[in-house]
């Protein structure tokens, strides 16, 4: 039996920190979960992801370079193989401007970063581009 990651247990498979108070936040996220944020379902902790990384690019954190460090900075993570990891699986280099209003580029990377954090993706394209959606972003 595959245990259940955190990321996947606590809907939340970006595995954002506590610090924005995100729709869907579960009433009790900083009980269950001292460090992470926990949300009511998958595709509010998807939809959180989407938002953090459009904001990513309004501050011009919109290479897979400065975005993976900012969202997995080297203190607690191995970032540059989280870097070399998304740009392999997104066959992008990893200094390549990236347009995070878009719909498509950014379901990409939330499927890419989900991916890495967790071992796999349990969801479906259609429920990653419905939670992007719900950020804001056409898809």
């Amino acid at each position: 039996m595959q245990k259940i990651t955190r990321g996947i247990r606590n809907c939340n498979p970006g595995n954002l920190r506590h610090g924005s108070n995100w729709e869907g936040l579960h009433p009790y996220s900083k009980f269950l979960d001292t460090d992470f944020c926990v949300f009511i379902s998958p595709k509010f902790g998807i939809r959180a992801m989407a938002k953090l990384l459009n904001n990513y690019g309004k501050q011009s954190v919109d290479t897979i370079e400065s975005i993976i460090r900012k969202w997995a900075p080297s203190e607690e993570n191995e970032t540059e193989s989280y870097i070399r990891d998304i740009s392999q699986r997104l066959n992008i280099p990893r200094t390549q401007q990236l347009n995070l209003n878009s719909g498509f580029t950014v379901a990409s990377l939330v499927r890419a970063i989900i991916i890495h954090e967790n071992g796999c993706c349990p969801y479906s394209n259609e429920e990653i581009m419905g939670a992007v959606a719900m950020a804001g972003l056409a898809c």
